[in-house]
């Protein structure tokens, strides 16, 4: 009996502090194997530090469906050259605030060709990015430019 007096505050504690939280779901992406050897090796370099400078990433991994890598090398100049990491958030998603009208869209997460910089042009992708509300026009006036270094 007297050990039941110990166990029982026990079971208690680890329920109430160590049961009641979810894991956190981490986003994830996969690089294609037909993907330009380099775009591969910015994303894979520069995820990490894209998770870190945008925490609604991980906050709404749930919401967020990975749709694919892209890179523009062959096509654009030299100063507009990216790798894109895109995702679309569904029409009818409840979990990303209402009010960084995210729903619907498609993000792009554009890497710069050297890794060292993430822009994000539309405002709701922004928002969920930075995990707080953007005001202004879908593309706004600025293109969100976060140093990955």
């Amino acid at each position: 009996m007297k050990q039941l007096k110990h166990v029982v505050p026990a079971i208690i504690f680890a329920t109430i502090f160590g049961c009641s939280e979810k894991p956190k779901q981490e986003l994830q992406i996969s690089v294609a194997a037909d993907l330009n050897p380099e775009a591969k090796t910015i994303v894979t370099e520069a995820w990490p530090k894209i998770k870190q400078a945008c925490p609604g990433l991980n906050k709404y991994a749930s919401s967020l469906q990975f749709d694919g890598i892209e890179e523009n090398f062959s096509y654009a100049p030299e100063h507009a050259q990216r790798v894109s990491i895109k995702f679309k958030i569904p029409d009818n998603d409840q979990n990303i605030p209402l009010n960084y009208v995210a729903n619907g869209h498609t993000c792009y997460l554009e890497v710069s060709r050297d890794g060292k910089t993430l822009t994000v042009d539309k405002n709701a992708c922004k928002a969920v990015c930075l995990d707080k509300e953007i005001h202004g026009t879908s593309y706004g006036n600025n293109q969100l430019v976060l140093s990955l270094q």
